[in-house]
């Protein structure tokens, strides 16, 4: 086909299609550039959300620390919003171009459902006066508002390891509704949901 003595060689179509595959390309190859320093802000901004959400507040300061029986000296608050924030997996983009049209997604990863990298820390856990050994994160993130110890109740005071209590016999002992978690609903997924649209900002800024 000639135009005033210019000759196309390829179609409207097949003109569009090679330059969305060279831009698809040059995306991909920007992402990946930029993947590390974006990252490193996702983990912050993951970190702080965790280690700010109300849970983990009250935990520091509040009555649920008292409830779980973590020590006065001891906070694993920052602990446990810095493994959350390391469990991040961004996988490479693979946006393609098919035609005229683009396909394709950007994954980011949070937090492995079985809370492995929690779970099996040393700060998932308080030892008793007696030597035994109490799973306190996975109560707060797994059991829910269920009855975690029968015949054993909190009373409050300035004694215990938290020295604002301790357990005695009688009622039964569970999570404060207002901060318990069950695999599907718990301060991380929750803490994580609050900061999902600051992340996506982070994914779409150049």
């Amino acid at each position: 086909m000639m135009s005033n003595g210019i000759k196309i060689l390829n179609s409207t179509r097949d003109f569009l299609s090679g330059m969305l595959d060279q831009m698809v390309k040059l995306v991909n190859v920007d992402y990946k550039k930029k993947k590390s320093r974006k990252e490193s802000r996702i983990k912050q901004e993951v970190s702080r959300a965790v280690y700010n959400c109300p849970e983990m507040s009250a935990l520091r300061n509040g009555q649920l620390g008292i409830d779980l029986g973590i020590p006065a000296n001891q906070d694993p608050t920052p602990l446990i919003a810095q493994a959350v924030a390391d469990s991040l997996i961004i996988d490479e983009p693979n946006f393609r171009s098919i035609g005229t049209k683009v396909r394709g997604d950007l994954k980011i990863k949070v937090q492995p459902n079985n809370f492995s990298n929690l779970l099996t820390q040393s700060f998932a856990y308080v030892i008793t006066e007696k030597g035994q050994s109490l799973p306190w994160l996975s109560w707060l993130l797994e059991e829910g508002d269920s009855v975690i110890v029968f015949d054993w109740s909190v009373e409050y005071g300035p004694f215990g390891r938290s020295g604002g209590g301790h357990m005695v016999q009688g009622g039964a002992f569970t999570i404060d509704p207002s901060y318990s978690g069950t695999p599907d609903n718990n301060f991380i997924s929750r803490a994580l949901e609050g900061v999902t649209e600051k992340i996506v900002n982070i994914f779409l800024e150049q």
